[in-house]
């Protein structure tokens, strides 16, 4: 794995999370004054799908190029896990301190 490829992840990570945690964010300010139930939980669930593939995405760097099409897409999956479910778990406590600071 070349520099490079590490430093093009992260960058792509750092887009990533951040497009995510802004987009919980505004979603938990709406839903705190106007509590409508499910149209934001439409929206949340969407946010996460988008996030699990930007992280597909990001991760595309550092995955060999030469492997078959359908193990690499397997390969970029397997992978993105791991940023995913950190984003989603420090997303949560980020999303729970704002939703308490706007109570």
């Amino acid at each position: 794995m070349r520099i490079f490829s590490a430093l093009e992840c992260s960058q792509r990570l750092i887009i990533a999370t951040a497009t995510a945690w802004l987009t919980w964010c505004i979603l938990v300010g709406i839903d705190a004054p106007y509590n409508p139930n499910g149209f934001l939980l439409m929206m949340f669930c969407c946010s996460v799908v988008m996030l699990f593939l930007a992280c597909i995405w990001a991760v595309g760097p550092i995955t060999p190029k030469d492997m078959w099409l359908p193990w690499k897409i397997v390969a970029q999956s397997v992978i993105a896990f791991f940023p995913f479910f950190m984003i989603v778990i420090l997303g949560h406590y980020i999303v729970v301190e704002v939703k308490v600071w706007l109570a």
